[in-house]
């Protein structure tokens, strides 16, 4: 008896006549959106990510797609099942390594689900920290490539890492692991009322044929418009000037998705914009220089010792300080580690017989206030005190 083709192995049927790229996408959403509790307009970002995986060899940046809940049951693997179903060479995984990630990619360049990443992707093991690389250079077809050297003679070989990418865990990546998030579009999922009432994922044959029927319209349709999707060099929409250029060049390419299926802009625009309440919560740096500069204006005062800012820190409940790591306080140690990537260091101050570590409120820090949250403190008219 021949052996099944794995999901990631089958090819498609494709279709004599092209459906309407705005109709398929509009299909696309309506299927997800029947499995899944989802917020409002992410099944728009979710189909434009379906047909990415089938257009990625048309493009020059590939936007991973982090799916993430602040507990279980919140529909994480029952959504990566629906994708499974839909996208490009599914192969679905609840955990991998950097070789078997980079191995993988070269033999069958699937589309990558990769399911309760919070039990492997955030931990600090060196492992986790290698596999955190190779996904980070999955983002851009520049630096996607991995070089290692093979056998006895050490012969160099260099990886492809260049592949569609879903990852989806318990809580949110932006604490330790940024660059993972600013790679994504980032979808928040909860856990749905007992009163909404959804699809269950099916495993018969009618099931899998309307999925089945969907993929093949994918692949038809990128198949004809692959080359106009990779011609949309940098396109062009007023909702873009919202980003940073991370995030830009990462919906630039579900725009050129939604230009190419003749969908108005405002179609992306304002499932953005929805998505982007949602995600609101700030990059941790720009919440602890906010939350620092909270405490110089509640204290009034310029100089607070490291002491004082961690233990006012910990009192936040909304904040995450409390339980930085691993359900421990942020420490002094900790605190300096994250200012230092601003050139924020502590310096020492005599108060009274004891001199102590701390912070100013200087012009630097006001600038990196400025820079980083658009917080504009006027600049400080004395000069530190010298210890």
């Amino acid at each position: 008896m021949e052996k099944p083709l794995a999901p990631w192995e089958v090819e498609y049927d494709l279709y004599e006549e092209i459906p309407p790229g705005h109709e398929l996408i509009k299909e696309l959403a309506a299927m997800i959106s029947s499995y899944v509790e989802l917020p409002d307009l992410a099944d728009r970002l979710l189909a434009l990510w379906v047909l990415h995986t089938y257009s990625i060899d048309w493009t020059r940046v590939n936007p991973l797609l982090y799916i993430y809940s602040p507990q279980q049951r919140c529909g994480k693997t029952t959504l990566l099942s629906v994708l499974s179903r839909l996208v490009n060479r599914p192969m679905q995984i609840s955990g991998i390594t950097a070789a078997a990630l980079y191995r993988t990619v070269d033999k069958w360049r699937p589309t990558l689900l990769l399911d309760e990443a919070d039990s492997y992707l955030k931990t600090k093991s060196e492992s986790s920290e290698a596999l955190r690389g190779i996904i980070n250079s999955c983002w851009s077809l520049e630096s996607a490539w991995k070089s290692v050297c093979v056998g006895k003679n050490h012969r160099v070989v260099a990886f492809p890492t260049f592949t569609p990418i879903a990852i989806a865990g318990i809580g949110r990546l932006e604490k330790t692991y940024a660059t993972i998030a600013d790679r994504s579009i980032i979808i928040q999922l909860e856990r749905k009322l007992e009163t909404k009432k959804l699809s269950r994922l099916s495993r018969d044959d009618d099931s899998n044929t309307l999925f089945d029927d969907l993929r093949s319209k994918c692949a038809t349709w990128v198949k004809k418009h692959g080359e106009v999707i990779g011609g949309w060099q940098q396109p062009n929409a007023r909702f873009l000037e919202e980003m940073d250029d991370r995030t830009r060049e990462n919906y630039e390419v579900l725009l050129a998705i939604s230009k190419t299926a003749m969908l108005p802009d405002s179609y992306l625009a304002d499932a953005y914009r929805a998505n982007k309440k949602l995600d609101e919560e700030e990059n941790v740096d720009s919440l602890l220089l906010k939350d620092i500069n909270d405490i110089f204006e509640s204290m009034d005062k310029d100089f607070v010792p490291s002491g004082t800012i961690v233990a006012r820190l910990e009192e936040r409940e909304d904040r995450p300080w409390g339980t930085w790591s691993y359900g421990q306080p942020m420490t002094k140690h900790a605190l300096a580690r994250r200012l230092k990537n601003y050139g924020i260091a502590p310096s020492k101050k005599r108060e009274g017989q004891h001199t102590v570590r701390g912070y100013y409120r200087d012009d630097n820090f006001k600038e990196k206030l400025k820079r980083y949250c658009q917080v504009d403190v006027e600049p400080t008219q004395t000069t530190q005190p010298s210890v």
